[in-house]
């Protein structure tokens, strides 16, 4: 009887296994109601191999015996019992049985990313690439003085006051009368004469333009008006690009950059080098992507990103001056329902790859190490100028960290654990039809 109990046990033991195995492998995260069905399972098992082996008689009725085929029937019947139960909260969970409907999570299935294939051609990087990237970054670190001797030139940004009158009554106009603004000569901010009349002027002088509103005006009060406008030239705004020297290098790497540098030469080596992995990630991505298969999307992040899209969408359209199905057919789709829902997907895709590998691989995120890719991104761009890292954050909002998190943080991360998994090749081999997943 003890062998026969042990050997009960023993296919309980590794049928449960084997179920909880194919749990983990279809499920993308187990639920509480996963949890509850599965110690019902438990406690099923206990009462039946209570019932079957070890429950005592009851005081009203004696202890039957039973021959050595009715005990084997009776635990072969358990086994089968606790297996059949099990095998139907899988299925139940599949199903949606327990907690009534669920959205469908995020799933991805990867490829075999043991070897990733980056074509050479696309990891090539030039001086000319390096120049370029330098130019922009000296850009970044622009700064602005005020100039209050000189003359005014086209092009130049001024600080002025100015008050506008009527030709005939002197009496001021509304709207036409402000102090300390800025004024960008050739913007066309201004009627006609306006900004050509201040062209040739001292700083610091005081310059009186008597000119005529046009006769199609949109203010029809002001339309065809004479007008005399007193200008004040306080000073000009002169933007001063920093030369690439090694102070300048030696200054700048200090918050900026993840190593300390002290020469021009380094500094184009480091540049050379992250434009490099940036080509690099680039392809190994895209090689990566390629191999795998989204089966689903998350219904409530599919929304937030759609709405983030769409506040881009209106961005970029009310920059371009084009409604938003203009702008998204511009840019190749055929409505902006289609490009907000295209984009958000993008972004799901390469989060969800990233997420399984991290997972797979046992890689840590830490808060510190996204403050830090967040500091080197300010650098960069130049934002280390006009915010600290916690108001930056705060000024950027959830929606842009994120994907920053994600797409700038964890791709980082990622990648450069898959870089010796690269292979550079000529020409890239076909994927198989269904990617092998890992």
């Amino acid at each position: 009887m003890d062998e026969i109990k042990k050997e009960t046990e023993e296919l309980v033991e590794e049928a449960t296994e084997e179920v909880v195995e194919e749990v983990k492998e279809e499920a993308s995260e187990i639920t509480e109601e996963i949890k509850e069905t599965t110690s019902e399972i438990t406690e099923t098992t206990e009462e039946i191999k209570e019932v079957v082996v070890e429950k005592p008689a009851s005081p009203a009725e004696p202890k039957k015996k039973l021959d050595k085929s009715a005990k084997i029937a009776i635990i072969v019947g358990a086994v089968v019992v606790v297996i059949v139960l099990a095998c139907l909260a899988f299925v139940g969970i599949k199903m949606g049985w327990f907690g009534g409907s669920k959205k469908s999570g995020s799933k991805v299935e990867l490829g075999d990313y043991s070897q990733v294939e980056v074509l050479r051609s696309d990891v090539d990087v030039t001086e000319e690439t390096v120049n370029s990237y330098i130019t922009q970054l000296l850009s970044s670190q622009q700064t602005t003085e005020e100039q209050t001797t000189g003359v005014v030139a086209l092009g130049d940004t001024l600080h002025i006051d100015y008050e506008g009158t009527y030709a005939d009554t002197g009496v001021a106009f509304e709207g036409g009368t402000a102090q300390d603004q800025h004024l960008t000569i050739g913007s066309g901010q201004f009627i006609s004469g306006f900004e050509d009349g201040l062209i040739g002027k001292e700083i610091g002088s005081t310059v009186n333009l008597p000119l005529t509103f046009p006769e199609n005006y949109g203010n029809s009060e002001m339309a065809g008006k004479a007008v005399n406008f007193k200008v004040t030239i306080h000073s000009k705004v002169v933007v001063i690009t920093p030369e690439l020297t090694d102070e300048f290098v030696q200054e700048y790497s200090y918050d900026a950059l993840p190593k300390q540098l002290n020469t021009v030469a380094e500094l184009k080596d480091y540049v050379a080098d992250y434009i490099y992995h940036f080509y690099l990630h680039d392809a190994m991505m895209a090689d990566i992507q390629r191999k795998a298969k989204v089966i689903s999307y998350d219904e409530e992040k599919e929304a937030d990103l759609v709405a983030y899209s769409k506040k881009s969408l209106e961005y970029y359209a009310a920059m371009y001056g084009l409604e938003t199905d203009a702008y998204a057919q511009a840019m190749g789709y055929a409505s902006a329902e289609e490009y907000e829902l295209e984009e958000a997907h993008y972004y799901m895709d390469i989060v969800m790859i990233l997420d399984k590998i991290i997972k797979e691989k046992k890689l840590e995120v830490t808060e510190e190490g996204l403050d830090q890719c967040i500091v080197e991104y300010m650098g960069r761009s130049g934002y280390n100028q006009y915010y600290d890292l916690e108001e930056f954050k705060e000024q950027s909002g959830e929606e842009w960290l994120y994907l920053f998190e994600n797409l700038e943080y964890k791709y980082n991360l990622v990648l450069e654990a898959l870089e010796p998994n690269v292979t550079l090749v000529d020409e890239l081999s076909e994927v198989p039809t269904e990617a092998a997943a890992n």
